[in-house]
């Protein structure tokens, strides 16, 4: 189980994903890392998840995004 600091960690480092590569912001009208020349595309909210490492449970290896959660 995560600590409660590396789970934090984890948080923040999502927020800031999501805030640089998958909202536009109002004055570039895109997101800073277009704006920045990091991307060429606007990502979205499935793109962060596809990032996400893989978890095993049971002896079964799955994605968080094919959980049903």
């Amino acid at each position: 189980m995560l600590e409660k600091v590396e789970m934090h960690a984890h948080s923040v480092a999502l927020h800031f994903m999501h805030y640089t590569f998958v909202k536009i912001h109002s004055t570039p009208r895109t997101t800073p890392a277009q704006a920045a020349g990091v991307t060429d595309r606007l990502w979205a909210v499935e793109d962060l998840v596809g990032l996400l490492p893989l978890e095993r449970h049971e002896g079964r290896v799955t994605s968080v995004a094919s959980s049903d959660r």
